[in-house]
């Protein structure tokens, strides 16, 4: 059998004018394909947006905590086949927990929006001081473990 049950609660507050917090708690439900073994999430998010230059300049920044645990893979999709797969009831034993703190800026100027995003910012930090602890993680067994990922992104929204 394969039901898939996923429960979502957020709360948000705004802490004020150009502050909102929230906090979410994702309950999943680890024993079928969709999951990913993920387990449950908690969360806690700040955004902030202010403006520069006389209001030409908009400015946002994201920040979030995020925790990962009873996490256990049963099953998953091959990521290469894109087929079921069903782990042995003996081998499926739990993944360790996550913890990840991802932060983006962007910057608005008329139609043209400037990001940079860091995901799994800790990472990012103990590979920079070449510390030989590191943040990686496995979502599946059959890819390597997640690291870190910084993006940059220039989108410019065109009228016609």
């Amino acid at each position: 059998q394969n039901k898939y049950s996923n429960i979502n609660f957020t709360y948000t507050r705004k802490i004020y004018s150009g502050l909102d917090a929230s906090i979410h708690y994702n309950v999943m439900d680890t024993k079928n394909y969709y999951s990913g073994g993920n387990g449950n999430e908690i969360g806690l998010k700040f955004q902030s947006d202010f403006s520069l230059f006389n209001n030409f300049m908009g400015i946002e920044i994201d920040s979030e905590i995020k925790y990962f645990f009873n996490r256990v893979n049963y099953s998953m999709i091959n990521p290469i086949e894109m087929v079921p797969m069903i782990i042995n009831e003996n081998d499926h034993g739990p993944l360790l927990p996550i913890y990840l703190v991802n932060s983006a800026l962007r910057a608005k100027v008329s139609t043209v929006i400037f990001e940079f995003r860091w995901t799994n910012l800790s990472e990012i930090i103990l590979s920079s001081i070449q510390s030989d602890k590191d943040n990686f993680f496995s979502f599946h067994p059959s890819m390597p473990d997640m690291g870190r990922q910084i993006d940059f992104s220039i989108n410019w929204k065109f009228q016609d």
